[in-house]
Parts: structure tokens; sequence; C-alpha cells
């Protein structure tokens, strides 16, 4: 039985997990996921990575390391959690968004959002200092548009890239 812990794990050839076998992996944000050696073998880390998103919600501490798609024409607001230190995920504009924001707001309204927006039609992007709103705006975003989010525990490092200049906004709402 191996009951040890360590920083580097190596496998040059094979890895042999038991029938009832459990990997457990915890981020650097402290979340623990677990799989079995039947979750591997189907597939699951891959699907555990991803969620879609069709309505307003939080993302939360389980959504660290998680590419999470906004699939609906009408825009809702989907709440960040308090800064977490090494949290990050991704958030991709599934459907192009035509009747209201879909926004990215930070709990309790705290200017806490930091980070840059850069257009690949090479207009001039946007930018955010102390913001509490990040928007992908209605009639400007596409499929695609994406805003990449990082926290060191007091701030949210947010990376957007959009078609066009106009497609993803920082603001600070209040």
């Amino acid at each position: 039985m191996l009951n040890q812990k360590f920083t580097t794990a190596r496998v040059d050839r094979k890895l042999t997990l038991g029938k009832n076998a459990v990997l457990v992996a915890t981020s650097p944000a402290g979340v623990e996921t677990q799989l079995t050696g039947d979750q591997l073998v189907a597939g699951t880390l891959a699907a555990s990575a991803v969620r879609t998103a069709t309505a307003a919600g939080t993302i939360t501490a389980a959504d660290h390391n998680k590419t999470i798609f906004i699939d609906n024409a009408t825009g809702f607001i989907t709440t960040l959690p308090a800064p977490i230190a090494g949290f990050e995920c991704e958030v991709i504009n599934k459907t192009a968004n035509t009747s209201g924001n879909h926004t990215l707001v930070s709990a309790s309204s705290a200017n806490v959002i930091k980070g840059n927006q850069n257009s690949v039609a090479g207009d001039a992007g946007d930018s955010g200092t102390a913001d509490d709103t990040i928007s992908f705006v209605a009639n400007q975003s596409v499929a695609g548009d994406r805003v990449e989010l990082r926290s060191d525990g007091t701030s949210w490092f947010a990376y957007a890239t959009s078609r066009v200049a106009a497609g993803i906004t920082f603001t600070q709402a209040s």
C-alpha cells in the first residue's frame, strides 16, 4: 500500500488503478476532484472540465480549471465568487447574445476586476483597473468571444478576446 505525499510523480510506462481505486487531485484553490478508474477510462475527466450556462447563476470554487460556455441569445448575469487564490477558469460565448448583455459580476459588487480586452479586428480594446462587471455586449459579442479569469485571492484578473472592441467591456456598475 502506497500512502505518501509527492510533489511530483512521473509514470514512464503505466499506472494501474485497481477496481475500487480512487484518484484524487487537489487544485491550487484547494478543490478536490475524485475520479475512479472507470471514470478515467470513460473519459469523464474531459467531460468534467466543461460546463454550459444557459441562465443566471454563479461561478463557484468547483469551476476551477473549467471552461464555461454561455449558451443563450438572451443576456443573463453570472456572479463570480469572492477572489480565490490560484483559481482560474475561462468563459466563452457559445451563442451570440442579441437580447441583453451577458455579464460577469463580482460578489457584492466589489471593484476587484482588473484586466484587458483585445479585439481580433485590431481596434482599440477596453481595460479595467477597479471594476465589478465584465459584459459580453448584446449585438456586438459573437460566438467565440472569451474571458480568461485568474485570481490572486484579492482581485480577479481578466484577459478578454473578442471579434470587435465593443464585444466585451469592463465597467464599474456600482
